[in-house]
C-alpha cells in the first residue's frame, strides 16, 4: 500500500557475555520486547533448562511476567516480558528530579518555556554528535551515531531496509518519565535525528511513549532509493 511503513525485524546487538546472566536475561527481554524460553536459549548460548532456572528467580523478583501463547494443538509456551520494575531496573538516572524540576517551569512559565529549554539540548546533542560523525557516508553516520546512542544507554541498534533507507532503533530512553509527562522531549529527540541527517527525510515509526517496545526512526535518502531502483 503506498505510503505504508513497514518495520521489519531487525538484528540485536549482541549482549555482552561477561555480564551476569540474570543481567543478560533482562537486556534481552528489553531488545526483543518478549521472547520465550527457548528464544532466550538461542540467543545467549545457554540450555532451556539453565535459562528456565533464571526466569523463576527474575520472576519471582517481579522483574518478569509471562503470558501463555498456544499455537494449534501443541504444547503452550511460556513468553516472558518486563514488568514496570523491570523496566525501571534500566537507569532512569535523576528521572523524579528532572520531572519535578520541568513541572514547576512550565507552571511557571508555561509549556512553551519547556520547549525551548528542550530545543536547546537538542541544539547542544547535535553540537557535539556531529564532532564524532563528521562528514561520514549516511550508512556510516547512521552506524556511528546508533554506536554513540547506545554508549548513552539507549540500548539503540541499526538495520539497513534497502537501497538509501535505514532504521535506527531505540530500545530504552533514559527520559521515558518526562517524556510520558512532556512530548516536547521526543520532538526533541526527532528533531536531532533529523539535524544529522539533513540530506534524509526522518520519520519516527515507533514509539516507546505510545505502548511500543522501542522507538525507531526511518531515515530514507531520496537520491540513493531511485538509483537502488
Amino acid at each position: 500500500m503506498k505510503g505504508e511503513v513497514v518495520v521489519r525485524d531487525h538484528p540485536l546487538s549482541g549482549v555482552d557475555e561477561r555480564l551476569p546472566t540474570r543481567q543478560r536475561i533482562l537486556i534481552t527481554l528489553k531488545m526483543m520486547g518478549e521472547a520465550s524460553t527457548q528464544q532466550l536459549a538461542t540467543r545467549l548460548g545457554m540450555t532451556a533448562m539453565g535459562v528456565r532456572r533464571h526466569l523463576y528467580a527474575l520472576e519471582a523478583a517481579g522483574v518478569i511476567a509471562h503470558r501463555v501463547v498456544r499455537y494449534g494443538q501443541g504444547r503452550p509456551r511460556f513468553v516472558y516480558f518486563l514488568t514496570p520494575e523491570g523496566h525501571h531496573w534500566f537507569a532512569q538516572r535523576y528521572a523524579a528530579l528532572s520531572l519535578e524540576l520541568l513541572t514547576y517551569l512550565a507552571e511557571l512559565y508555561g509549556e512553551e518555556a519547556v520547549a525551548l529549554l528542550f530545543e536547546r539540548r537538542a541544539r547542544r546533542r547535535v553540537e557535539e554528535a556531529s564532532r564524532v560523525l563528521g562528514d561520514l557516508p549516511v550508512e556510516e553516520r547512521v552506524a556511528a551515531l546508533a554506536e554513540l546512542l547506545d554508549r548513552e544507554g539507549y540500548l539503540a541498534v541499526w538495520h539497513k531496509e534497502g537501497p538509501g533507507q535505514y532504521c535506527l532503533c531505540e530500545h530504552h530512553c533514559a527520559i521515558h518519565d518526562v517524556a510520558v509527562r512532556f512530548p516536547q522531549a521526543c520532538v526533541s529527540e526527532l528533531k536531532f535525528i533529523q539535524a544529522l541527517f539533513p540530506e534524509a527525510s526522518v520519520e519516527r515509526v515507533r514509539h516507546l511513549v505510545q505502548g511500543h517496545y522501542y522507538c525507531a526512526y526511518r531515515i530514507v535518502i531520496p537520491g540513493e532509493i531511485e538509483e537502488g531502483t
